[in-house]
C-alpha cells in the first residue's frame, strides 16, 4: 500500500457513498435476544469476539487498560469462552477495578488503538484491500447536522452511513467516531463493533481467525454465530441476586 494509505484521516460527509452494500443486511438474523449472528452475516467458516480492554486508573493517577482475564481473575470470576463484562463486573467483591486495578499478566492497550494491528491481519486476508466498506451507525447524536435524505444501510431497522476506502483507514473517525462495520469488496470478512458493546465479532475463513486469535495485541476468543450477546447469556459469572 501506499504512504498516502497509510496516514490516518478523516471521513467527510461528502465521502458517504449510496450502494455497493445491501449483502450485508441480507445475511443477519434479526434474532431476540441478539446473538452473534445478529450483527455478522452466517456463511463465514470461522468467528471471533474481541474484548475492548477496561479503562482503570492506577495509584498514581495514569490510565491503564485491564484485560477481562485479569479482571475475572481479580474479582473471582469464571475466565471462558462466553464471559461477558457486566457479568464479570457484577461479582460482589467490593474491589473496584477501575480505582484499583490488579495486576495485569498480559499488557493492554485501549480498543482504539488495537485497531490498526486488526487491520494490517485483515488486509493479508482480502484480495480487495484498498476496497473497503465502513458503515457508521447514524442514531449518534453526532450525526444529527447530516441531511436526512442521505443515502444509508440498513440492517433491521437502523441506519449507518456508508463510506469506503482502503483497510488501513478502519481507524479513521467519521464525525469522531469509530465504524460499526467494515468489510472488503471481495467480502471475505467482516467486523462488527455493536453499539455500546465492549466487544467485536468477526467473521472470516479459518486462517483469518487463526492469525487475528494468535496475535498477542488481541484478547480473543473463539464465537458461534449462535452463541447469545447479552450479560445475562454468561450463566457463570451473571449474579441474579444482586444485594441491595
Amino acid at each position: 500500500m501506499s504512504r498516502e494509505h497509510n496516514r490516518v484521516m478523516r471521513w467527510r460527509d461528502q465521502d458517504i457513498i449510496d450502494s455497493g452494500f445491501e449483502w450485508v443486511a441480507g445475511g443477519m438474523r434479526a434474532e431476540f435476544p441478539a446473538q452473534v449472528s445478529s450483527f455478522v452475516p452466517l456463511g463465514f467458516a470461522a468467528y471471533a469476539r474481541l474484548l475492548h480492554p477496561l479503562s482503570c486508573t492506577d495509584s498514581a493517577g495514569d490510565e491503564v487498560w485491564l484485560r477481562w482475564a485479569d479482571a475475572a481473575r481479580a474479582l473471582g470470576a469464571d475466565v471462558h469462552r462466553q464471559m461477558q463484562l457486566v457479568a464479570i463486573l457484577s461479582r460482589p467483591s467490593g474491589q473496584d477495578l477501575r480505582t484499583s486495578p490488579p495486576e495485569r499478566r498480559v499488557p493492554a492497550g485501549s480498543w482504539e488503538s488495537q485497531i490498526p494491528e486488526l487491520a494490517s491481519i485483515l488486509g493479508r486476508h482480502t484480495s480487495t484491500p484498498d476496497d473497503c466498506y465502513f458503515a457508521f451507525w447514524e442514531g449518534n447524536s453526532a450525526f444529527d447536522d447530516i441531511a436526512p435524505e442521505t443515502p444509508k444501510l440498513t440492517i433491521q431497522g437502523m441506519r449507518f452511513f456508508v463510506v469506503k476506502g482502503p483497510v488501513v483507514n478502519a481507524s479513521s473517525p467519521f464525525h469522531g467516531l469509530s465504524p460499526t462495520l467494515w468489510w472488503p469488496q471481495d467480502r471475505a470478512w467482516l467486523v462488527a463493533t455493536p453499539d455500546d458493546f465492549p466487544c467485536t465479532y468477526v467473521g472470516g475463513d479459518a486462517k483469518c481467525i487463526a492469525d487475528i486469535s494468535r496475535s498477542r495485541i488481541f484478547e480473543a476468543l473463539p464465537a458461534l454465530p449462535s452463541d447469545p450477546v447479552s450479560a445475562q447469556s454468561d450463566t457463570r459469572n451473571w449474579i441474579v441476586d444482586r444485594p441491595g
